[in-house]
């Protein structure tokens, strides 16, 4: 009798095909697991796709990741990769998630392994793909001359075409007939051309549905086939056009064959797209479709709407941050919000067909133990009616809490769906956000008494709501406190003094104490971030310490690292809502 294929697995392990770049993402039921296997997505090779289903693979060296790498995944999740740096897993998650874990690294790779950049870009949808693809072909063409430098760019743009226009097709299969390469393009190629050529055409499709779907694409595909050097045409083939038509497949098996030492044509037939220096790009897709152009943002909103001192106190000091003010704590929890919503396609959906809004200092009670207390923010499906008439939304809070965004964040905000406040029904997700400012050493028991009672009363109260937590660590080594320069603040200020980095590292080390879970059932937080700041509260700009004891690449406590967590928990969690 054959055992059915689970539907939910965790991304445990990697088989890696070169020592730096995408790895083939590998899946069990725990950590070392005896039974592996490997995803599909659709569409194929679309890393803004989706896990349609899980396949047994046999795999020939398994590379087991650190458990801060594990990710839960299910049919109907976004696409996971795992990225390697010198053999070793360094970043896991979708692609906006990878791009943000290789920031401190951009440097070294953009040295070293310019076409595994490139592909971290393609899969992000970020604005510096076309500089970096200019720079991926000079690569190309350095080593192994103009010639296959050509035939590569040629490639990638028609294997980058077929995945877009199967992203598109939302009605039935849009034939694709962009010429293959190993025919009519490898004669082009090889015909001393400066310009190589690549010939997309539609067929079976009215003029409507042939200008809904290539105008985005080709938009798209304009600037990537232009940093490239390759010529795009578009045609309509005639009726009696023998050019061969193809569809995009509904389902590719993963090749693991070896690569050849030398360098190969490019095939964009198995759902990556190969090349065999520091290569291959993406072994099936990842990431969310919302086309994570950024970085996430919610740390630098943070400490930039903190470098303004807008908290006043009663004798008429204006602060930074104030321990008896929220400000900072709702600040930090629209941020995450803000995050989640761009990069969780399943929650932009919820939030558009009016399923799912959010509460402000929403009292939980701990069912169990009657305990009780409010929580910053909360997710949650509504109580009552009127709730999509409420003029409160993410974007009034944003102007009310005076947070400061940029431009492009703001253009962002606007093209979300909008997120309203409602009376508070079921709650989804309950977020907590702490601060420890000065005084570490003292102040470490209250801290993670506070931050542990907030997961125990949400899970208390109901166990499916995903609790996650917020922590931000002050890192200067002097810092004015508003509770010790009331009325003395500009003639006679009184310095609190630390020992940095030891302060902000005991503290660092006392939240990486807090329980967390896996699984519904369990005690613990779903996710949970620490950012470290530095923050005099004198007025001065207050700054993100990415360096130790931060948080680093592939650490849980990362923040984008919880992003993406509670992305995964959410689609998987509230798929049915």
């Amino acid at each position: 009798m054959t055992n059915a294929i689970p539907s939910e697995l965790n991304l445990v392990a990697c088989e890696p095909i070169t020592s730096h770049g995408f790895a083939l993402p590998l899946f069990g039921q725990r950590s070392r697991a005896n039974t592996l296997y490997i995803a599909h997505c659709h569409p194929p090779g679309d890393h803004a796709g989706r896990i349609t289903e899980f396949e047994l693979y046999e795999a020939s060296r398994p590379l087991w990741l650190p458990s801060t790498l594990e990710l839960p995944s299910a049919v109907g999740d976004p696409w996971v990769d795992v990225f390697l740096w010198e053999e070793v897993p360094i970043a896991t998650g979708v692609a906006i998630a990878i791009w943000a874990a290789l920031h401190s690294i951009f440097d070294e790779i953009a040295a070293h392994a310019p076409l595994s950049l490139l592909d971290a870009a393609i899969h992000a949808g970020r604005p510096e793909r076309d500089n970096l693809a200019q720079a991926a072909r000079g690569y190309v063409e350095k080593r192994f001359g103009s010639k296959r430098a050509r035939h590569w760019s040629v490639a990638l743009i028609a294997r980058n075409l077929e995945v877009m226009l199967a992203r598109s097709a939302a009605n039935g299969p849009l034939a694709l007939a962009a010429k293959p390469v190993n025919d009519v393009e490898r004669a082009r190629i090889e015909a001393n051309s400066n310009i190589s050529t690549v010939t997309l055409s539609l067929v079976n499709s009215d003029q409507a549905e042939r200008t809904r779907m290539l105008e985005p694409v080709l938009a798209d595909a304009t600037g990537l086939a232009a940093a490239l050097h390759v010529e795009l045409h578009c045609n309509r083939p005639t009726p009696d056009d023998s050019t061969e038509i193809y569809h995009p497949k509904k389902k590719r098996r993963i090749h693991k064959e070896r690569l050849d030492k030398e360098f190969p044509s490019v095939s964009i037939d198995h759902g990556r797209l190969s090349t065999n220096d520091e290569q291959p790009t993406a072994i099936p897709p990842n990431a969310h479709e919302y086309g994570g152009r950024n970085l996430m943002y919610g740390p630098e909103i943070l400490v930039r709407t903190l470098s303004k001192a807008t908290r006043k106190d009663s004798l008429g000091n204006r602060w930074q941050y104030h321990s008896r003010s929220d400000h900072h704590s709702k600040v930090a929890c629209w941020g995450v919000i803000f995050d989640l919503l761009r990069t969780t396609p399943l929650l932009r959906k919820h939030v558009e067909k009016g399923v799912v809004y959010f509460g402000i200092n929403h009292e939980m009670r701990d069912f169990v133990h009657d305990r009780k207390k409010n929580l910053d923010l909360v997710l949650c499906t509504p109580s009552g009616v009127g709730a999509a008439q409420s003029p409160v939304t993410l974007s009034s809070i944003a102007a009310e809490y005076r947070i400061d965004l940029t431009d492009t964040e703001q253009s962002e905000l606007v093209a979300l769906p909008v997120l309203r406040r409602a009376p508070v029904g079921s709650v989804l997700m309950a977020l907590e956000a702490k601060a420890c400012m000065t005084a570490h050493q003292r102040a470490l028991p209250r801290l993670y008494d506070e931050l542990n009672s907030s997961h125990l009363t949400v899970h208390g109260a109901t166990d499916q709501a995903i609790a996650a937590g917020f922590t931000m660590v002050n890192i200067s080594d002097h810092y004015l406190s508003p509770d010790m320069n009331k009325s003395n603040r500009v003639s006679d200020p009184k310095w609190s003094k630390h020992q940095q980095p030891r302060d902000a590292q005991l503290t660092v080390d006392k939240i990486r104490q807090l329980p967390k879970r896996s699984r519904t059932g369990d005690t613990g937080y779903d996710a949970l971030s620490i950012v470290v700041v530095n923050c005099a509260n004198d007025g001065s700009p207050v700054e993100l310490v990415t360096g130790a004891p931060a948080p680093q690449l592939g650490d849980i406590y990362q923040y984008a690292s919880m992003i993406d967590r509670l992305g995964h928990i959410y689609a998987t969690r509230f798929k049915d809502l």
